[in-house]
């Protein structure tokens, strides 16, 4: 790794190997190395979950395009409701996934995951003229890995994964990632005032296991002459960090809670990091494994890391 540049709130450190891969850092301060009596970390449950789809209700004679249109795994639910529509459905999932049929972006990869698992014979087949991003990567993958089980395999080879874990139909490493307990989506959080940034590193914590099992995170108001309105607090090994979160109403400040992560594990001399993942869907990835297992994936042109500084709101 390079050596850290001029002290600012966050820095990336670029891979040793590759200029373009970088993981972010937070200068953290050390604090007093005892939580305060009592502390024992928010509850993750407190962090937002992504936001549902709206639901349908499976009723007898429904056309299954709503379904497939508004509802998670529509497509497959209405199956378990009228397994004798199977053809009808397929035939939808490969319109809405090609764009012959009208639907929102995520709708049509959300269509595309779903043939997959159904028929994925059919969706190696299937691929529109003007794919959105999200849906061209995906078709590319299943492509490059047309077996099932193929790209889970070739991930264990890369040691991002160490074991098969029921994701023989993943379609993406972040599938494969959120099968092995290595991912979480959650929503941007952006109408949460204060954001529960204690609750979300207790839950983002969790996909490292056992690296960061002993911390507790606690957040704390700034001080009234300052200007800082949060200071997030880490407590593990007889060791204590701190470091200011600015909410400025935008939602999750992604590149802290990142860079608080990633110099916690690093400080605890562990190599697993933390990145997050492009998603149009309104609700952020953040995935983890070894760092140089993550640097392979995004070499082997598997994986896109997603721009994480206070910019990338858009």
């Amino acid at each position: 790794m390079l050596s850290a540049p001029e002290p600012t709130k966050l820095f990336y450190e670029v891979h040793e190997r590759d200029p373009w891969v970088a993981f972010v850092y937070a200068h953290i301060t050390p604090i007093a190395a005892t939580p305060p009596a009592g502390l024992v970390g928010a509850p993750a449950a407190a962090v937002p979950p992504p936001r549902a789809p709206h639901s349908v209700e499976m009723t007898p004679g429904l056309d299954p395009l709503p379904a497939i249109r508004t509802v998670q795994d529509g497509a497959i639910r209405y199956l378990d409701a009228h397994p004798d529509a199977r053809a009808r459905v397929l035939d939808l999932l490969c319109a809405v996934a090609t764009g012959a049929e009208l639907a929102w972006d995520h709708v049509r990869v959300g269509a595309f995951d779903q043939l997959v698992r159904l028929d994925r014979s059919r969706a190696l087949t299937t691929a529109g003229g003007r794919d959105p991003a999200l849906l061209a990567a995906r078709i590319a993958l299943l492509q490059r890995f047309p077996e099932p089980g193929a790209l889970e395999a070739f991930l264990i080879e890369l040691d991002l994964v160490s074991e098969p874990a029921r994701a023989a139909d993943a379609v993406t490493v972040v599938d494969v990632l959120a099968r092995h307990g290595r991912c979480v989506r959650f929503d941007e959080g952006r109408d949460l005032s204060p954001i529960p940034y204690d609750a979300l590193l207790t839950r983002l914590g969790a996909i490292a296991s056992p690296v960061l099992d002993d911390v507790v995170f606690d957040m704390v108001p700034g001080d009234p002459p300052t200007d800082v309105p949060y200071r997030l607090r880490a407590f593990a090994g007889g060791r204590g960090w701190e470091v200011v979160i600015y909410d400025e109403g935008l939602g999750f400040d992604r590149a802290a809670v990142l860079g608080i992560l990633n110099t916690i594990c690093r400080q605890l001399d562990s190599e697993f990091r933390f990145v997050a993942t492009p998603t149009d869907f309104g609700s952020i990835e953040v995935c983890g494994g070894d760092g140089d297992a993550l640097y392979g994936a995004v070499m082997e042109g598997v994986m896109r890391l997603a721009r994480v500084d206070e910019s990338d709101w858009d």
